[in-house]
């Protein structure tokens, strides 16, 4: 039963990440050292 829920939990969070990335990435660019790099930047 557990496994359900932290699927749902990553697919979420995937999901979450990729809305997040075009704001992020266009206004700092990845950050200073890369530090606001989300998940999305990875995959």
């Amino acid at each position: 039963m557990m496994g359900y829920v932290i699927f749902i939990n990553l697919v979420l969070a995937f999901s979450g990440s990729f809305k997040s990335f075009d704001l992020v990435y266009s206004m700092t660019g990845g950050g200073p050292a890369h530090y606001t790099e989300v998940i999305a930047v990875y995959v």
